[in-house]
């Protein structure tokens, strides 16, 4: 059921007094769902293609222990042929590493810095790669991921219970939240620190929706405002460019910071990112400090 938290339903931090969705983010969420499902249908089709193409028999051939492995998990829909244990688990490592490592550079994370954090939330989590790597390292308290659409996907899940565990799975599944940044389901300051890689306020709105746009932003970082500790953070990247059809899209951005910068609520800068690999400039990040509450303005 849409709204339901799994294992954070009961949690001290989660508001019970507020429906979670309006008619229009609902809309939106299936939009969502639509997309995941277009994103797997593509996926199985790729699979078959490549099946069909690759020459190589040795790679075709599948372990018999690892098939019956697979093949015998709870999880598994055997009515998809295409969730080939070695391949999901392909996947759940190559996301799991990539995502973290982004997250570490441009977000511009620490160990040390996580570590001192009691609670964090990652907005537009996906799979949780994040939080199983801060759980695995033992760097931090509670991670409490949040996305739209939890993601149910039953190859997914089985691949990463088998490449994470089942205790670190759970552990996960129990701190994921579906929810939206424009009306977050968590209590009043009571996060210490918020990091949002590639889900900036308004990315999921037409560009030909200028006022739409507008409204995301103004409510996303109201709402990532309210939730923060007096002294929290949110590191968010990227910021857009001020460029094409999405022109009007920072500029929202920046009117909406600097209108709470200039009202005493919070303070923000604005830093460039450089890659890991070859220095190059990918982009920039925002990093938005809680300054007071609402109320004592």
């Amino acid at each position: 059921m849409i709204g339901e938290f799994n294992g954070l339903q009961g949690g001290e931090i989660i508001k019970k007094t507020e429906s979670v969705y309006t008619a229009d983010q609902l809309l939106k969420i299936k939009k969502y769902e639509q997309w995941i499902a277009d994103m797997q249908n593509q996926e199985a089709r790729d699979v078959e293609s490549q099946n069909e193409t690759d020459e190589d028999e040795e790679d075709n051939q599948i372990d018999v222990a690892e098939d019956s492995q697979w093949q015998d998990h709870e999880l598994v829909d055997k009515s998809y042929p295409e969730y080939d244990a070695r391949r999901w688990i392909k996947l759940v490592e190559s996301e799991n590493r990539d995502t973290v490592a982004q997250y570490y550079n441009n977000l511009g994370l620490s160990d040390e810095m996580l570590s001192q954090k009691e609670r964090i939330l990652d907005i537009g989590s996906n799979m949780a790669d994040f939080a199983a790597h801060c759980k695995a390292q033992g760097i931090n308290n509670e991670v409490i991921s949040l996305e739209p659409e939890l993601m149910n996907h039953p190859g997914i899940e089985a691949a990463q219970k088998m490449y994470l565990g089942d205790e670190l799975c759970d552990y996960i599944k129990s701190r994921t939240v579906s929810g939206v940044m424009e009306k977050l389901p968590f209590k009043d300051a009571s996060i210490d620190l918020i990091v949002n890689h590639a889900a900036m306020p308004g990315f999921n709105h037409s560009m030909y929706r200028i006022e739409e746009m507008k409204e995301s932003v103004n409510d996303a970082f109201d709402e990532i405002i309210r939730v923060l500790k007096i002294g929290g953070e949110a590191r968010m990247f990227p910021l857009p460019d001020s460029i094409g059809e999405r022109s009007q899209w920072r500029p929202a951005i920046d009117r909406k910071l600097s209108e709470m910068e200039k009202a005493g609520i919070c303070s923000f800068r604005i830093e460039d990112v450089a890659s890991s690999e070859t220095g190059g400039l990918l982009g920039k990040r925002v990093i938005v400090k809680k300054v007071k509450e609402f109320l004592e303005i």
